[in-house]
């Protein structure tokens, strides 16, 4: 029987979230974290796990890496691996990800190039269409599995649950591959980006279809949301996008989508899937 590929995107810019989809706790999607995307490790236990994982860094450095670039230092390229995995999620900044491995910004620019190539990593752009002088410029990056990333940083799902910037990286990089997943397998139809200005708001994620409609998408770990909640996501459709349609969403670990009101929304994780 062919799978039917999730069409979570569709369905979000059309404000038509299903009540009947397998609901997901806190717990649930940090051990669906852990496990990551790739198929072959997915159905094994967390020490094959693991061993899967390095294994697989291992064969993409020493012999997928030769094919595209030439590169001198393989240690420093090993451990930039490393860096960039606890860097998932954040605002990349060359220097302070370059500053233990004394290598040149430009070197380290063309390794993280690489890596990209390589599909071990991918980076967010941020949102720029608008004349608002304030917008951000940094882009994102991001690990291209969380259950990768898990290994690479030795974490243990027990340290990870009670710890809350370790499960809100896991969570962001958990709904990162996922929703990048969707958008490519859109062919064109959408864009994604991030978007954070100097006051510093965020959002964590920003769908932009071929007609302009914008999705905006953050991730909360928790299964209270408030207005509060949506200040951001308010402000910027209430400044930047009233001239097209925006709709806001809070993936939130809850059991039912409920609308706050203007096209915003708070939407279960296990949505994603539907």
């Amino acid at each position: 029987m062919k799978k039917i590929a999730p069409r979570f995107i569709e369905f979000a810019f059309k404000q038509s979230f299903s009540r009947s989809y397998t609901h997901y706790d806190r717990d649930a999607l940090l051990e669906m974290a852990f496990r990551g995307g790739f198929p072959e490790p997915m159905i094994l236990q967390d020490r094959g796990r693991r061993r899967w994982h390095t294994d697989y860094i291992s064969a993409i450095l020493e012999r997928d890496l030769k094919e595209i670039t030439k590169i001198h230092r393989k240690n420093a390229m090993r451990e930039l691996v490393n860096i960039l995995a606890a860097w998932s999620a954040k605002f990349m900044d060359l220097s302070a990800i370059g500053s233990g491995l004394s290598i040149q910004r430009s070197t380290i620019e063309s390794y993280i190039n690489a890596l990209e190539t390589l599909y071990l990593v991918e980076r967010i752009y941020p949102w720029t269409k608008t004349d608002y002088a304030r917008v951000g410029k940094q882009s994102r990056l991001f690990m291209v599995d969380s259950g990768l990333m898990t290994t690479l940083l030795r974490w243990k799902i027990d340290q990870v649950r009670f710890d809350s910037d370790r499960s809100g990286k896991l969570m962001e990089t958990f709904a990162f591959n996922e929703i990048m997943a969707q958008v490519e397998a859109g062919d064109g139809l959408y864009e994604l980006f991030h978007y954070r200005d100097r006051e510093k708001r965020e959002i964590d994620f920003l769908i932009e279809r071929e007609d302009n409609a914008l999705l905006g998408i953050e991730i909360k770990a928790g299964s209270a949301i408030g207005k509060n909640d949506f200040k951001h996501m308010k402000w910027f459709q209430n400044n930047l996008a009233k001239n097209q349609t925006f709709i806001g969403l809070i993936l939130y670990t809850g059991e039912f989508p409920a609308s706050f009101g203007d096209n915003l929304w708070a939407v279960p994780f296990g949505l994603l899937w539907s």
